[in-house]
Order: C-alpha cells, then structure tokens, then sequence
C-alpha cells in the first residue's frame, strides 16, 4: 500500500444538507457541492 495519495489534481469539495429532508441543498453554481480548493499533489524527487 502506499503511504499517502498518487501524484495529480484533488478537490476539496462541501455540500450542504437541509435539515428535515436530508437532502442535498443546491449551490449557487447550480450543483449541490462547493470546491472550495484544487490541491496539486506531486510525485516525489527520487
């Protein structure tokens, strides 16, 4: 297994739940999540 997450491009996301429904509420953008931030992770030098 490896120690930590393969090299590439992962988001951060959020979503939002209505309290009686439990469903996911919509976002501004017209999605039900957020991404709040993209995290490059590099491969390791050698």
């Amino acid at each position: 297994m490896p120690a930590g997450p393969g090299a590439g491009v992962y988001e951060l996301v959020s979503g939002l739940y209505g309290p009686l429904t439990w469903r996911r509420l919509p976002s501004p953008n017209g999605g039900d999540r957020l991404v709040i931030a993209q995290i490059d992770v590099q491969a390791p030098s050698p």
